[in-house]
């Protein structure tokens, strides 16, 4: 874990803890380079809003191969630049999923069910998300199992289990609509086949 040197600021002193970590990015620390890059890029916590030297950071700590800094550099490819690049984008997902970034991971499955294809590479990514604990992960988990989708076994068990994990997680973000509407569905229907 990266430590910062010397007397730790007051909390809530975004000027002070931004310095510190400008500092390390300036080092060339890809940890601290991806944060303040996503500081500058979105002009927050006390760094102006400095799109080109935010993306500039967050490419330096892809380039180091860091998971977070590889995700970051996906999204940009999706949602943050005025091109939108798919095949950048699946290329960093796919390199900061399988070096352990659990967004990464959700939001891999979820482009790969997005399009309908490869069955194993949904199933695979899915279960390391969800095995790290994220929410939506085990949603698309839930549903796999009640409607014996990826090649999974129908099993309203596990289907219970992983859906419950997922609308138990006061902070997850909605899973698409028909995942939800289906998953919803196979609940009541196991819970009134069930009585």
């Amino acid at each position: 874990m990266p430590t910062l040197s010397g007397k730790m600021p007051i909390e809530g002193d975004c000027k002070e803890i931004g310095s510190m970590l400008l500092k390390h990015a300036n080092k060339g620390m890809a940890w601290a380079q991806v944060y303040v890059g996503n500081k500058y890029f979105n002009g927050v916590n006390g760094f102006d809003l400095g799109k080109e030297k935010g993306l500039k950071l967050i490419e330096e700590s892809a380039d180091q191969r860091d998971p977070d800094g590889l995700f970051e550099m996906a999204l940009t490819c999706k949602e943050r630049t005025l091109e939108r690049n798919e095949s950048r984008y699946m290329h960093y997902l796919k390199e900061a999923a399988d070096l352990g970034q659990q967004d990464a991971q959700e939001e891999l499955a979820t482009a790969y069910n997005r399009r309908n294809n490869e069955q194993e590479q949904i199933l695979h990514y899915a279960t390391l998300a969800a095995s790290h604990g994220n929410s939506r992960a085990c949603g698309m988990l839930g549903h796999f199992f009640m409607r014996a989708e990826c090649g999974l076994t129908e099993s309203l068990i596990l289907g219970k289990h992983y859906s419950e994990m997922y609308f138990e997680d006061g902070r997850r973000r909605p899973l698409q609509p028909s995942i939800r509407i289906q998953l919803i569905v196979s609940i009541v229907s196991s819970w009134l086949g069930s009585v």
